[in-house]
């Protein structure tokens, strides 16, 4: 349903993943689209906003290729994880958090 309601929000940008890459090539990846849009004049970013059937720039190529993976998304099932305090799945969590945080603030974003 999230892939709905975002594919109709025109102030959505998709960024392509890769995910036959590892992970941590993932991650950088989008971490540096992202970082480059928060960095970009707002003109340039609202063109990216505005973009035609017939601008094939990235964000409408990914959001086309996410439409068409809809229906294999429709069979995707979450398993839901409890988190107790002081087990070994709560630490890897927020072992993952405190390294993005740090990821974050290093990156000096403005």
């Amino acid at each position: 349903k999230q892939m709905q309601w975002f594919r109709k929000d025109s102030n959505f940008v998709f960024i392509p993943v890769n995910l036959t890459n590892p992970k941590a090539e993932r991650v950088d990846a989008a971490t540096k689209s992202i970082r480059e849009m928060i960095r970009m004049p707002r003109i340039d970013f609202e063109k990216e906003l505005s973009l035609s059937e017939e601008d094939m720039r990235l964000s409408l190529q990914t959001k086309q290729q996410n439409q068409q993976q809809a229906k294999k998304m429709k069979f995707y099932h979450p398993k839901r994880h409890l988190l107790h305090e002081g087990s070994e799945p709560l630490e890897d969590v927020l072992k993952e958090t405190f390294k993005c945080m740090k990821k974050l603030r290093d990156s000096k974003l403005p």
